[in-house]
């Protein structure tokens, strides 16, 4: 219970009991195999009740939280009417040609650019900035040059421009330049070309993804409802479980992207669950984040051979909860589409 109360009170804002309930559970831990009990031991446990129930009573008399957010965002935005503007910047002239009828064909409204210091004039001195550029990487200024203008472009706007590059090269410090500039994918000309359209919708939101789900599996009902809270304020789906018995129906009928598992529950633990779960075949690219105050690194390590992807120790900072989360989906739909299409 200590060991529990450390945790939520941090992740609600209640430092100072968190950090007494915590001193107090590593307290209580150290008697484990102890015949007896110094008294002494005892009273110092009753004066540290006693100096956390005050501090409890001085929390709930005076707190001024902001209520927790109830409802979750708009998860895409709505399409527009007006196809989306795409500039597409390269100087190879017959690559362009089938670029365009290819866009076209898609529906895109298409500009071109054989120059990149065109490309540069028309978003920073004519201000025309397009939903999306195609960008290569190759051009006479050097093998990296669209990289570098668009490093210069973002720079220089208070929005970064949304890229997608496009080029002849599958090396490394071609990868690595156009993710430094900012580019959002990497297109090889020859081997991905057929999946542009579909990357285009998808990053334009002509595609509507639905929400990141996550299934939240703790039993303490003040945590679910914080982390239901936090996580759905984000744009993501959650279900929320107490009882981790159940949880593989829940997995069955709710399909989560991500599952969130306390560690330390009375009817089974997070690492004896997630073991069960890896047993599943057809769920082994389910990510496993677990949840704890638990500070061990050797404890960590032993949840995370269990089959765990990932240890987020409480109290637990909401918007890196929200990020890990959605990160952690994102490349899950990645892999359960690439698992589907080797299955077709």
């Amino acid at each position: 219970m200590l060991h529990k109360l450390s945790g939520i009170a941090g992740t609600l804002n209640h430092a100072s009991v968190g950090t007494l309930a915590g001193d107090m559970a590593m307290e209580v831990q150290s008697w484990e195999g102890l015949d007896t009990i110094e008294e002494n031991d005892f009273l110092k446990i009753k004066k540290q009740l006693q100096q956390l129930e005050k501090i409890a009573i001085i929390k709930l008399s005076s707190s001024t939280a902001p209520p927790l957010v109830n409802s979750a965002r708009e998860s895409a935005r709505k399409a527009s009417v007006t196809p989306p503007l795409i500039y597409v910047v390269d100087d190879d002239q017959e690559f362009n040609e089938m670029v365009i009828q290819l866009l076209e064909t898609c529906f895109y409204r298409v500009k071109v650019f054989d120059s990149l210091q065109a490309f540069k004039h028309a978003i920073i001195e004519l201000n025309e900035k397009p939903d999306l550029a195609l960008l290569d990487l190759d051009f006479p200024e050097s093998r990296i040059a669209g990289a570098e203008v668009l490093a210069e472009i973002n720079a220089a706007l208070s929005t970064p421009l949304l890229a997608v590059c496009m080029s002849q090269h599958d090396d490394l410090p071609s990868r690595l330049a156009a993710l430094r500039a900012g580019m959002s994918r990497y297109i090889v000309k020859n081997t991905d070309f057929n999946n542009l359209c579909g990357i285009l919708d998808s990053l334009t939101y002509r595609v509507e993804q639905a929400p990141y789900k996550a299934l939240v599996v703790d039993d303490d009902e003040a945590g679910l409802m914080a982390y239901k809270n936090a996580l759905e304020s984000a744009g993501i789906e959650v279900e929320t479980l107490s009882n981790p018995l159940e949880i593989l129906s829940h997995l069955d009928s709710f399909k989560p992207d991500v599952l969130v598992l306390d560690v330390y529950m009375p009817e089974a633990s997070g690492p004896e669950i997630a073991a069960v779960i890896r047993e599943k075949k057809y769920l082994n690219w389910l990510p496993i984040l677990f949840l704890s105050a638990e500070t061990d690194p050797s404890k960590h390590a032993i949840a995370l051979a269990h089959g765990g992807d990932d240890f987020l120790t409480k109290p637990v900072n909401f918007s890196y909860l929200q990020l890990a989360v959605k990160a952690r989906a994102w490349r899950a739909r990645q892999l359960r589409e690439l698992l589907n299409s080797n299955e077709s």
